[in-house]
């Protein structure tokens, strides 16, 4: 599919691994681009210093893409938000938006209707066909994380969770909800790799 084609940009938040190429993908198809409120003061602002400026020149692969993300709180390139977002809006026809903070404090997540697939960024991950927390390190709000992911997954019928980082969960979906909403109500410490 050519870039010129695409509609529209769904952002879960503003962390330069996600949302980068923002401005270039805006350049080339003139899609509206959609985020949390609280998201959008880091797309729209322009990088402050000089080591900030150098994300602009690290490519956008493996480590890299960390690296990128370290140098300062905003995307390398500022772009203008079309959408502000709220918890409960319905986008697209389909798209339903969830408030899911906890990796950031505007992260949203959203569930498609018709497919019944939740698109959840880094509210969560999935590995090996398991879901699971992200990573200690990446979470600052750990008991808004939960809180978010259990208000995600319980109680919404879901055939698939695709997560921001490695594979969707498309196997024993609703069985693997119920186990990992399970393990994190009993969960005494964060797991340091999640």
């Amino acid at each position: 599919m050519p870039v010129e084609s695409i509609s529209d940009i769904l952002l879960t938040h503003w962390h330069n691994d996600h949302s980068a190429g923002t401005a270039e993908l805006k350049a080339i198809s003139n899609c509206p681009i959609y985020c949390q409120k609280e998201e959008a003061v880091y797309f729209e602002k322009k990088p402050g210093s000089k080591i900030r400026q150098l994300a602009e020149y690290i490519p956008e692969r493996g480590i890299l893409v960390l690296l990128k993300g370290l140098l300062g709180e905003v995307v390398p390139r500022n772009v203008k938000i079309d959408r502000l977002l709220s918890n409960g809006d319905t986008i697209l026809n389909d798209f339903l938006v969830l408030e899911s903070p906890g990796h950031t404090p505007g992260h949203i997540s959203f569930y498609d209707k018709k497919s019944k697939t939740l698109f959840a960024g880094d509210a969560l991950a999935v590995i090996k066909q398991q879901i699971r927390l992200m990573a200690g390190v990446v979470t600052p709000d750990k008991p808004a994380s939960i809180t978010s992911i259990l208000k995600l997954i319980e109680g919404r019928d879901i055939n698939m969770i695709c997560p921001g980082h490695r594979e969707p969960l498309i196997k024993n979906t609703q069985s693997e909800i119920i186990r990992f909403a399970y393990y994190i109500k009993k969960m005494k410490k964060w797991p340091l790799l999640g």
